[in-house]
């Protein structure tokens, strides 16, 4: 996964910073402005590959990496991260409209924020360059390779790959085979997953580009554009703030179960989502209406909608097709529902004003239904959980969390399962003493689980 994060995050520098040398009409001619309109749309695309390629990967590795106790945090920094960098690209074109003003703004100065993000990329590139893969990805890996080695040793094969060496080998050896296989394997063992993923994350990415779109729209009610860019501005800060709180009070009261925020989200957009577009359709001029209804309400109810997300979708699928599965869950909900968000938008408010505000409720009851359906559906065993942390008193007393995965595939649901186990030490001296002893013993049964 390693390479697809590094080659991800240099098709989105180039692509970025290809934007701002763009030729235009205004200074380069009628031709080269129809080149670099083409140009634009090319690169624009390379964009949406680059991030679509990268989030699974990251949002994977943080979930496999997270400190005890902190999945729900650890997971949710991707997508903080997402909406503050959206938040400073807004600054950054607010500090350049005011400072230049509209004329040269249109003339050479929107050139600025795309040339800006060249120096944080390329430090970007170099960190992510240096990223190891996560200790579950390379057992996961090893288990991988093992099993390839016993097959190809009990066949009577003329030519058999060379393994040796500390396991790169046998890792080169399965790659193929692993890339026929993901794919088959997911839409076979978990296409209850993809599906609940895929439900889940309607509300939250429709919500979030409907959110872009809003902000525009209260400019063209009468806001002035750097009041319009406030407005967005306010909107991301309020829901970056509202996907902390919600991961501190997952982690803390919660056991990191995210489909109690996905329903908490798709609920909030179903009842918010009517009344903040009829307050903005009534007072489309008031900058007090836009930055209270649709900053504050629309900015908690889009929070409490994304926040879950990427916890939801990377512990639906196992360690082995984890990125994979969150490709066609999360980002293919992002791009058909949240990517098509701004197009419904606007068709729907050439008909009613209020449309907009149905559309998101109708999306967010959509997203609460599937969580609600998936929480049944977990509580009857149906739909398994691979990051399931465990809460256990150390020798001491301490509160630490224990994680296990199990690859072992039960023949009723012919998916893979988490095994978790939790020991509790209560009076019995005895049983503090082998608490270290039962630690070891569970890390054994994560790694070795499928042999």
């Amino acid at each position: 996964r390693k390479p697809v994060v590094v080659w991800s995050m240099a098709g989105m520098l180039a692509a970025t910073v290809g934007q701002g040398c763009l030729p235009t009409r205004a200074c380069c001619g009628e031709g080269a402005g129809h080149f670099g309109a083409a140009m634009l749309f090319f690169l624009r695309a390379l964009q949406g590959l680059s991030i679509g390629g990268e989030v699974g990967a990251i949002a994977t590795y943080f979930a496999e990496t997270a400190p005890r106790g902190l999945l729900a945090r650890g997971v949710a920094t991707v997508m903080m991260c997402g909406i503050l960098a959206f938040l400073l690209a807004s600054g950054v074109v607010e500090l350049a409209l005011l400072t230049l003003g509209p004329d040269r703004m249109m003339l050479w100065g929107w050139r600025l924020p795309f040339l800006l993000a060249l120096p944080p990329g390329v430090v970007s590139l170099w960190g992510r360059s240096r990223l190891a893969e996560s200790t579950e990805f390379l057992a996961v890996a090893e288990q991988e390779a093992h099993t390839y080695r016993r097959e190809c040793a009990s066949r009577p094969a003329p030519a058999e790959p060379n393994f040796s060496g500390d396991g790169a080998a046998d890792r080169k050896g399965t790659k193929g085979q692993c890339k026929r296989q993901s794919m088959r394997v997911l839409l076979k063992d978990h296409a209850l997953s993809v599906a609940v993923g895929f439900g889940c994350s309607c509300a939250g990415g429709g919500a979030f580009f409907l959110s872009i779109w809003a902000a525009h729209r209260t400019v063209q009610g009468g806001l002035r554009e750097w009041q319009g860019l406030l407005v967005s501005m306010l909107t991301m800060a309020v829901i970056a703030s509202t996907i902390a709180l919600w991961s501190y009070l997952c982690d803390k009261y919660g056991s990191s179960d995210p489909l109690l925020g996905v329903i908490m989200g798709g609920v909030s957009l179903a009842i918010a989502g009517g009344p903040v577009f009829a307050a903005i359709h009534a007072w489309p001029g008031s900058l007090l209406v836009a930055v209270s209804c649709l900053s504050v309400c629309y900015g908690l109810a889009t929070g409490l909608a994304l926040g879950p997300l990427h916890l939801l979708t990377v512990e639906l699928f196992p360690t082995r097709i984890r990125a994979l599965g969150f490709g066609l869950s999360f980002n293919l909900a992002f791009s058909y529902v949240g990517g098509t968000a701004s197009v419904v938008a606007q068709a729907l408010d050439s008909v009613s004003p209020l449309a907009p505000g149905f559309y998101v409720a109708c999306v967010g009851g959509l997203s609460a239904a599937v969580a609600v359906a998936a929480h049944c559906l977990r509580a009857r065993g149906k739909l398994p959980s691979h990051l399931v942390a465990a809460q256990a008193p150390d020798v001491a007393g301490r509160e630490v969390a224990v994680e296990a995965t199990d690859d072992a595939r039960p023949a009723r649901q012919g998916s893979v399962r988490m095994a978790h186990v939790a020991y509790r030490a209560k009076s019995h001296p005895s049983q503090a003493a082998n608490l270290a002893g039962w630690r070891s013993a569970t890390v054994d049964l994560a790694l070795n689980s499928r042999q």
